[in-house]
Order: structure tokens, then C-alpha cells, then sequence
């Protein structure tokens, strides 16, 4: 096993020793643990820039670039969380005044179809007026359907984003997985020669 190889597994044993009880709290608490793969990847790309040890720096960035897109994932989440919370009290809201139309809608009519037992022509004039409400209404409801639509389509980027994450995730415990693999071999390769010498 050559320095390097010690080197990189001192910092890989170190690392993952140190963050133990980092992850375990995190997963108690229902937490992502987002600072503490960042801060994972950063320690190890210094450690391979101190150490001359561009395998273990290159590692370091490209967990660090896994952890921001996931961070980014995440961002976009939560802002999709509250966009989707804004547009449910929108529509709630213009629920609520098309229900407060509709009703005050059916009392002018109550009223308009008396006053047009006495008056012919006013009837007329009222009848259209409410036709008027009525496609204001069915207006307002086409929009909410819009709006509603629209919250649909965001929802299925966030799945496909936190789709991609989890992907990106998986490479980088394939890749970490590979890495022990291959040093593990090496190790058991150098113990077997110096076994035969």
C-alpha cells in the first residue's frame, strides 16, 4: 500500500468516523444533512490539494457539486411548497367570493324576478345582468382551473428534480462503493505479496 493509499484511506475513515453521530442526529431529527455533506466534501478536497492527492480532490468536488444540487433540489422544494400554499389560499379565497357572488347573485334574482312580476321591461334589463354575473363567475372558476394546473406542473418538476438528486446520489455511493473496492483490493494484492516475500 503505497502513502497515498494510506493517506486517502486515513482521510476516508477519518471522515466517515467523524460524521457518525452527525448522521444518525440528522436522521432522528428528519433532517437531510445537507452542511454535513458539504462540509464532508470540502474536507476532503483540501485534504487532496494538502496532500498532493488529486484522486481525493477530485472526489471532494465532485461530492461538493452533488451536495449544491441537492441544496438547489431542495430551495426549489421548499419554494414550490409555499408557491403551491399561495395559489391553494388564491383559490380558497376566490372560492369563497365566487360562493359570496353566487349567493348574493340568487338574492338580486329573488328580488329582480318580484320587482318583474310588476315591470316588464325592468325584468329584461335584470335577466341580462345576471347573465353578465353568471360568465364572470365561470370566468373566475376557468382561471382557478388554470391556476390549479399550473401548481400540477410545478409539483411534477420538483418530482423530477428530486428524481435527479436521488440519481446523483446513487453514482456517488456506486462511485465511493468502487473506490473502497479497488482499494481494498489493492491492499489485499500488496498483503499477498508480502506474504510470497
Amino acid at each position: 500500500m503505497n502513502p497515498m493509499s494510506i493517506a486517502r484511506a486515513a482521510v476516508d475513515t477519518t471522515l466517515r468516523v467523524g460524521r457518525l453521530p452527525l448522521d444518525v442526529a440528522n436522521r432522528l431529527l428528519g433532517r437531510r444533512g445537507l452542511e454535513v455533506d458539504a462540509a464532508a466534501a470540502a474536507v476532503r478536497e483540501q485534504a487532496g490539494r494538502t496532500l498532493g492527492d488529486e484522486q481525493l480532490r477530485t472526489d471532494g468536488a465532485r461530492r461538493r457539486v452533488a451536495t449544491d444540487k441537492r441544496r438547489e433540489a431542495e430551495n426549489l422544494r421548499v419554494r414550490a411548497d409555499a408557491a403551491s400554499a399561495q395559489a391553494d389560499q388564491r383559490a380558497a379565497e376566490k372560492k369563497q367570493q365566487a360562493a359570496a357572488s353566487r349567493r348574493k347573485a340568487d338574492q338580486t334574482a329573488k328580488r329582480r324576478k318580484r320587482d318583474a312580476e310588476e315591470q316588464a321591461q325592468q325584468s329584461k334589463q335584470k335577466a341580462a345582468e345576471r347573465a353578465r354575473e353568471r360568465k364572470g363567475v365561470a370566468e373566475k372558476a376557468a382561471a382557478e382551473e388554470r391556476e390549479a394546473a399550473d401548481v400540477a406542473a410545478k409539483r411534477n418538476r420538483l418530482a423530477a428534480l428530486e428524481e435527479s438528486a436521488d440519481a446523483l446520489q446513487e453514482r456517488e455511493d456506486a462511485a465511493v462503493a468502487k473506490e473502497e473496492a479497488a482499494r481494498l483490493k489493492v491492499a489485499a494484492e500488496e498483503a499477498k505479496a508480502e506474504r510470497k516475500s
